[in-house]
């Protein structure tokens, strides 16, 4: 009984990390995506992701406020 109790500690915050860890990467990858349309392609949205609007660039704030607005809504990214 104390085994199955302590398995049960151990594994339950186990579970809820890596359900976190993988929504957290399929939420990034939907921005990518969102970036992508925008911009063409993987790599100036990548760079448009981790630059963030650091210099006073609204624009790149802008597009990925949006990204993040419409993957949380949960609707499909934008392919051009």
């Amino acid at each position: 009984m104390t085994r199955a109790a302590l398995g049960a500690v151990i594994a339950i915050p186990t579970l809820l990390l890596v359900d976190y860890l993988e929504k957290k990467v399929a939420f990034k990858e939907c921005v990518m995506e969102e970036l992508m349309g925008e911009h063409g392609d993987r790599q100036s949205a990548q760079f448009s992701y981790s630059f963030r609007g650091a210099g006073g660039d609204n624009d790149i704030n802008t597009s990925l406020a949006i990204a993040r607005l419409s993957c949380r809504s949960g609707r499909k990214p934008i392919v051009y």
